[in-house]
């Protein structure tokens, strides 16, 4: 794969049109970013799981050397994927760093935060409430203790999690809070 990807890159340093360079570099960090899971797949010994915080930088570094960006991304990674799950992610995260550096960024400095442990700490909470009511507030505090939140931040991460698990499982009370509920 790095033979495929170093040949893209030498075409794209001949090609005079923007777009068709930009074409490349974006095709070239898609396989950059397959052949960044293959080789880490490659260096361990269980090859169902993946050290997805190895990954994600690997890959992110390489799509900040395509654009020469300024951008500080900062990776909250505590979770390790299976291989068939890394590769959806890999793709996804790639194309969402990539938008990231074209077009959300017009000033070429930033932050980005890259997390993966938000659904997994509600959950946990949830469960250690063991069916109590835990109210919105309180779950902002403990999740984002750092940061002021939206409410729809809330929202889409209780819908996230519940796209996840069995959906009746968690019960949400308008304006109060949520709990686990026996699934039916």
């Amino acid at each position: 794969m790095q033979m495929i990807v170093s040949l893209i890159r030498l075409q794209k340093d001949k090609v005079k049109d923007n777009k068709l360079q930009d074409l490349l570099v974006t095709i070239q960090n898609r396989i950059s970013a397959m052949s960044h899971l293959h080789e880490l797949l490659f260096k361990q010994e269980n090859a169902t799981h993946i050290d997805t915080y190895e990954y994600f930088d690997l890959m992110i570094d390489g799509i900040r050397d395509s654009y020469h960006h300024d951008l500080k991304i900062e990776l909250n990674i505590k979770a390790k994927l299976k291989m068939e799950e890394a590769i959806y992610c890999g793709l996804i995260l790639n194309e969402l760093i990539t938008n990231s550096f074209k077009y959300a960024f017009p000033e070429k400095n930033g932050t980005i935060e890259v997390s993966l442990k938000k659904e997994r700490m509600l959950l946990k909470i949830l469960i250690e409430a063991k069916g109590s009511i835990v109210p919105f507030k309180y779950l902002e505090s403990l999740i984002w203790s750092d940061n002021f939140i939206s409410d729809s931040t809330l929202r889409t991460l209780l819908y996230r999690l519940r796209a996840k698990v069995e959906y009746r499982l968690i019960e949400t009370i308008p304006t109060i809070g949520c709990r686990l509920t026996p699934a039916l």
